[in-house]
């Protein structure tokens, strides 16, 4: 979500909630009227990551399963623009998530991704994918949610389906490959780093800076005085933050949005090493190793215990999270100084202008 109208919400990920068995395969039953999906004439971008498309179809609704390299995009959305290019965007997009913070695994299996027309046609599957559990994910007000390697999305407009399968798709992708869990604030200040980008004709073009929502949350959070200290930042998660307020969860995502650009860039770059071998680390299931390294065993299993996930921003980035809020705020200080916005609409690095 990335227009600066204020009316405009963002989608809400499901993410923190698990231990919920999928079960694929919800073509045909169910009534309703059928209507037809017409198959947009592919790109050569689409075509370079399309391997078939065949008819599909869900509770009466007939669409398309567009099968990819490393993709099963089942989807009754209708809109070419969209059809057009989100085979190849989801191609892209992984390619990205396996390269920018690194070399990171690709998926050893073809990922399932929906994407339906509305949220009536969301809300059914969900019911039918996960019978009363549902009703946990039914309440995202928009967009959807990735779970145990799947993606279900809703079609909320052109650019922002595409924000959202980037953001969601980055959960996807971890749960899919990672053999440790990430902690929430760097789960989500990556899948909100996702969100950026720009369409080259048919080809996106990937923008980590190009987020005027989460910068505007972030500029008036500040200038508000509303920041979550970063210890506290750490501790919570947005199903924290949704028990209090819209506004505050909407923050939360916007800091760690900041969170993850400082991990990466702040600093001249000095925690960028660490940001990397934490997410080579859980790709590989070797974080409990580097906590152990760091702390030795007793005070590593103490600290866990206590906060796993400041525990895991020590050992990765400082020890001294006093030191590493100031930074931090400093960090935000600048982004959001007056004149940076203008970076952000253009995808540019707001920093580069001081």
């Amino acid at each position: 979500m990335h227009g600066s109208t204020p009316t405009r919400r963002l989608w809400v990920t499901a993410v923190f909630i698990a231990g919920i068995a999928l079960i694929i395969g919800c073509s045909g039953g169910g009534g309703g009227a059928t209507r037809t999906i017409t198959e947009p004439t592919p790109s050569a971008g689409m075509l370079r990551s399309l391997v078939e498309s065949q008819p599909w179809t869900f509770n009466g609704t007939h669409g398309r399963l567009f099968r990819t390299r490393s993709y099963r995009l089942y989807t009754t959305e209708n809109s070419p623009y969209i059809l057009e290019r989100l085979p190849g965007f989801l191609e892209a997009s992984l390619d990205r998530y396996c390269t920018h913070f690194g070399g990171l695994p690709r998926p050893r299996v073809a990922m399932d991704t929906y994407l339906f027309a509305n949220r009536g046609q969301w809300k059914r599957f969900t019911h039918k994918l996960l019978g009363r559990k549902a009703e946990l994910y039914v309440r995202i007000p928009r967009g959807g949610y990735a779970l145990r390697g799947t993606a279900v999305l809703w079609q909320i407009g052109p650019h922002d389906t595409f924000a959202l399968a980037a953001h969601e798709g980055w959960h996807q992708y971890a749960q899919q490959t990672f053999r440790d869990p990430l902690p929430v604030w760097i789960e989500e200040g990556i899948a909100t780093n996702m969100e950026g980008y720009r369409f080259r004709g048919r080809s996106p073009i990937f923008l980590t800076w190009a987020n005027t929502e989460r910068f505007d949350q972030l500029r008036d959070a500040e200038a508000a005085d509303r920041l979550f200290p970063l210890d506290e930042l750490l501790r919570n998660s947005p199903q924290n933050e949704m028990q209090e307020a819209d506004h505050r969860e909407l923050e939360y995502y916007a800091q760690v949005w900041a969170l993850v650009h400082f991990l990466m860039e702040g600093e001249g770059g000095k925690y960028r090493p660490g940001l990397v071998r934490l997410l080579q680390d859980a790709a590989a299931g070797q974080m409990r190793d580097r906590l152990l390294d760091v702390f030795g065993p007793r005070a590593a299993v103490v600290l866990v215990q206590r906060d796993r996930n400041q525990a895991i921003f020590r050992a990765y980035f400082n020890d001294d999270l006093n030191a590493a809020s100031r930074e931090y705020a400093r960090f935000i200080q600048r982004v959001v100084q007056p004149g940076s916005r203008g970076a952000i609409v253009e995808g540019r690095n707001p920093l580069n202008h001081d």
